[in-house]
């Protein structure tokens, strides 16, 4: 069965360089990925003794006691992949090849972010999921377009609460939006253009397509000033399905292709929709309870504002303080209950003549638009039952 697939993937590809084009532009964002990670996140991997894992894979600092150049060259070895698939989708002509690099390719990533939840962030997510649905539907055309636009879809419906609207969630006005008339419409607009303008990607007729493209390229060309290169750059990658797709006299439009032709395209869509509306479904607000929304979306829907305790206690009695402050980090995981909690196990772990016997730690958070904080963390607990936090 997978001999067959992989053959009648190969073949497709063959049969449109559409998708060859755009495996280029998939592998110049994993490319992308490697100038980001490489000089910011390299220390983290070689940094076992404060390792910050995900809820999922709690092992990652075993992970981290290799020779300290591991992960670095492993990381080196992403981005040299990342460019060689870049050269064989471009050159089209060893297909076999380019297809293969980009699956490891994929594999590398995943294995890299795995070893620090401080990597998390939606333009990897999106990113994975483009490229899953490009490695293992023969046909992806029409769900990468789609998922394209859910992606804005949702990251719009995040936008409709007082953080975005009063303009606190970003924190601050560029120059070029001092004018608080400008910059109050431009909030109202950009909800307006992720949830309806957006959907004129999938239109017939030109001018409702390119107004679509053009409004968001503008859109992440002055989100730089928040976001930095990085996040407009990978979704520009992604957008690139869609001039290509225009461009091709011989492929059809959006309207024209088979959607749901394959089995696998319906469950990857009802999967990506299921996990952006479970954290909702919850009473607790996913926007400070962040460890309940690992898979969904997140685009600037609150900016939280936290107070931390954590009080440990030493095997001799000793009873310590402890204040952690994680406003270096971005202002979306800067109140993460995942942190703290990571934080408390790692001075539990920490090699002492007088250990950490137990700890206490609580969190609370709020909106910045709230006035009322909740209790995010409540936890007192031993140092040996730490690892089943």
């Amino acid at each position: 069965m997978i001999r067959i697939w992989y053959r009648d993937k190969i073949q497709f590809l063959e049969n449109h360089a559409v998708l060859l084009f755009f495996g280029a532009l998939l592998c110049l964002s994993h490319v992308l990925t490697f100038t980001f990670l490489f000089p910011n996140f390299v220390p983290l991997f070689v940094n076992s003794a404060n390792a910050t894992c995900w809820p999922f894979f709690e092992s990652c600092g075993a992970w981290q006691r290799v020779p300290v150049l591991t992960w670095p060259l492993i990381m080196v070895m992403y981005g040299a992949l990342s460019c060689w698939g870049l050269i064989e989708f471009w050159r089209g002509k060893k297909i076999p090849r380019a297809f293969s690099i980009l699956v490891l390719v994929f594999i590398l990533k995943i294995l890299l972010l795995l070893q620090s939840y401080q990597t998390m962030g939606n333009y990897h997510l999106m990113q994975l999921w483009i490229n899953l649905v490009f490695l293992i539907l023969i046909d992806p055309r029409a769900i990468i377009q789609l998922l394209t636009v859910l992606f804005y879809v949702t990251a719009g419906f995040l936008k409709l609460n007082p953080e975005w609207t009063s303009g606190a969630s970003l924190g601050f006005k560029p120059w070029w939006l001092v004018n608080s008339t400008l910059f109050y419409c431009s909030l109202i607009f950009v909800p307006y253009l992720e949830i309806v303008i957006s959907w004129g990607l999938l239109a017939s007729k030109k001018i409702f397509r390119w107004t679509a493209f053009s409004f968001l390229m503008l859109f992440h060309f002055l989100s730089y000033s928040w976001v930095g290169y990085f996040y407009p750059s990978i979704m520009i990658c992604l957008l690139g399905i869609f001039p290509l797709m225009w461009s091709d006299d011989k492929t059809p439009s959006f309207g024209e292709l088979n959607l749901f032709s394959q089995r696998k395209s319906l469950l990857l869509i009802v999967a990506f929709g299921v996990l952006q509306i479970a954290p909702l479904l919850q009473p607790l607000d996913p926007a400070l309870y962040t460890d309940k929304r690992l898979w969904s979306l997140n685009m600037f829907d609150a900016r939280s504002i936290c107070y931390s305790s954590l009080k440990t206690r030493s095997s001799a009695g000793i009873i310590s303080d402890w204040n952690f402050n994680f406003s270096t980090f971005g202002a979306r995981v800067q109140c993460d209950p995942i942190l703290f909690k990571a934080a408390a196990k790692n001075l539990c772990a920490t090699p002492s003549s007088d250990p950490i016997e137990s700890f206490q730690l609580t969190l609370l958070a709020r909106r910045s638009t709230d006035l009322s904080v909740q209790k995010v963390i409540d936890l007192q607990q031993l140092c040996s039952a730490a690892k089943e936090m």
